[in-house]
């Protein structure tokens, strides 16, 4: 955990990311992270612990093959482990990670996108943690490059190893889209059916420009997601950009709820150990913020009686400068950092 304060003399000294900060408060911490070019904000996400090491990722380092990216490690401690085949000791890995929730424990597995060598383990895995829910917050194809091996057809029903997908329907809506699957498996006489809801409006190298739309998005997933039906898996294309701001916000509006105070550093601290570079970009983290914000202010007008949409962020451009000007990663395919902030 990073120091506190290095010096009393500057203004840096002054922030105290390491305490929550209370939701009456969160407009003004906001805009406070922001002034200055967002210097307290480049401070406070450059403080996030960083990689704990290959030593901590035997399995990854041994199943290089199955990584769509060298440099997202799934550490020993906390991936999901899947049930070997033919003795296989490489078959029960998978790059997934648990993830804890606010209160409760590996309320999500943060995956990467299905490779074509790993499809058949992608759905293995959903069987074996018995998941009903998957949150897909990438597109199959961005930019002209592949972000995702497509794990389902829209057709047939396809069969991966012992395991048969078939889509039984589908709901369009604007930003996002519901496809329900029948998963079964030749050796097991129960059937389950299995809800993907694909958000589209999450742009490569980028954020959304207003929150409006995924917060629509995270409340309808979980007012559709029973807690039984827990873990609820969440994949982008390296599983730790798009997927790890989605699951902070998730958390923290679950504790703006109990608490009345949100700790975003402690949250994204405290994923970063069970998995690399959860949250990868700057703007990923600010836009966290500014989605937490939205939500308590359009629940104080609501309450009000005087609800509106409000407008896009006075933030967007800058999140679009802080985007373009994002550090250099070490992508598999030699790409800034996983290309899908």
């Amino acid at each position: 955990m990073p120091m506190k304060r290095q010096t009393q003399s500057t203004p840096i000294a002054i922030l105290d990311f390491l305490k929550p900060i209370p939701v009456a408060m969160l407009k003004k911490e906001f805009n406070r992270r922001l002034a200055n070019e967002e210097t307290l904000f480049t401070y406070e996400y450059e403080a996030l612990p960083k990689l704990l090491g290959e030593e901590h990722s035997q399995a990854c380092q041994n199943n290089r093959d199955k990584n769509r990216f060298r440099n997202i490690i799934s550490y020993d401690h906390s991936r999901v482990i899947l049930s070997l085949v033919d003795n296989d000791p490489r078959s029960d890995y998978i790059n997934a990670s648990y993830i804890d929730g606010y209160n409760e424990e590996k309320k999500y597995i943060a995956t990467q996108g299905p490779m074509q060598n790993t499809v058949q383990d992608f759905w293995r895995m959903i069987w074996e943690t018995r998941s009903s829910t998957i949150l897909m917050l990438s597109n199959l194809v961005e930019n002209c490059q592949n972000k995702v091996c497509k794990y389902w057809s829209e057709t047939d029903t396809m069969a991966y190893g012992d395991f048969r997908v078939t889509l039984i329907g589908t709901d369009k809506m604007d930003y996002y889209i519901a496809r329900k699957f029948l998963l079964t498996k030749e050796t097991a006489a129960t059937r389950r059916e299995v809800t993907q809801f694909h958000f589209l409006a999450w742009p490569d190298f980028g954020v959304p420009d207003d929150p409006t739309d995924l917060l629509k998005f995270h409340q309808t997933v979980m007012k559709s997601v029973p807690r039984q039906n827990h873990p609820i898996v969440v994949h982008c294309s390296a599983g730790v950009g798009r997927t790890g701001t989605f699951i902070t916000i998730d958390a923290m509006l679950e504790m703006m709820t109990e608490e009345k105070q949100v700790d975003v550093f402690g949250f994204v601290s405290k994923m970063r150990r069970n998995r690399s570079f959860m949250v990868q970009a700057k703007a990923q983290y600010v836009f966290i913020y500014q989605a937490l914000l939205d939500s308590h202010l359009r629940e104080d007008v609501t309450k009000a009686g005087k609800f509106k949409l409000w407008p896009p962020s006075a933030l967007i451009s800058q999140i679009k400068i802080a985007t373009a000007q994002r550090t250099e990663g070490n992508s598999e395919d030699g790409q800034k950092g996983e290309n899908e902030i």
